[in-house]
């Protein structure tokens, strides 16, 4: 996960994980996404670039 903190706003970055790699399991990023979704954290839309590429990390 990535937190970074702009002007005004704090941006939330939680990764899709990789299915192949044991380590970063995309089920877990998944429910972290889903539980800052549930305390509140608005999400942000993704870039048509991201989308075309098929990239959807979870920008909170």
């Amino acid at each position: 996960m990535l937190l970074t903190r702009a002007r005004h706003e704090t941006v939330i970055l939680v990764p899709i994980g990789d299915a192949d790699d044991p380590t970063p399991p995309p089920a877990e990023f998944d429910a972290i996404a889903q539980r800052l979704r549930e305390a509140g954290v608005r999400s942000l839309e993704l870039s048509a670039a991201a989308s075309r590429h098929g990239l959807t990390p979870n920008l909170l």
